[in-house]
């Protein structure tokens, strides 16, 4: 049962896939969109999704600054973005849901949406985040991770 209900699931995202694709690129472990607009801008549109859906943003990482700051003393002299930061945020009602599926499940949260501008692209900004991969037999638990987490990702697409 389990089989055929992958089977299905599988199925449902991949004729899915074309309607959530919208400029990015869909892949199983991490989902991608890019947009031609200001870093800020679009950094903002997803924090707001966060808050407008009742959570607060635990943590910003400046990865960007964090890479620029070791990479010499690491060998590495060109520069992978020209911005990124990471927003970590957790959802209560998400977090009960999924370690109700599985105890374990406790270590996919917080959140965590990506923005950044690659160095050599500096016109694009994009918005990742890793697909979750739930322990336990709820599927529907692991689609409203994966949905609120889409919606939140291209929220900074508009």
């Amino acid at each position: 049962m389990i089989s055929v209900t992958r089977t299905v699931l599988m199925l449902l995202t991949l004729a899915a896939a074309p309607l959530l694709h919208a400029g990015g690129e869909i892949d199983d472990r991490v989902i991608h969109y890019q947009v031609e607009e200001e870093f800020d801008y679009v950094k903002e549109n997803i924090a707001m999704a966060i808050t407008d859906r009742g959570m607060i943003v635990s943590g910003t990482l400046h990865v960007s600054a964090m890479m620029q700051r070791t990479g010499a003393d690491l060998g590495f002299t060109d520069q992978v973005y020209q911005i990124a930061e990471s927003l970590e945020f957790c959802s209560t009602m998400m977090s009960h849901r999924m370690t109700r599926a599985h105890p374990a499940n406790i270590t996919v949260c917080p959140f965590t949406v990506s923005i950044y501008v690659e160095a050599d692209k500096p016109e694009t900004v994009n918005i990742a985040f890793r697909r979750p991969n739930l322990l336990g037999n709820q599927p529907e638990v692991e689609e409203a991770v994966f949905n609120m987490l889409n919606e939140i990702a291209r929220a900074g697409l508009e």
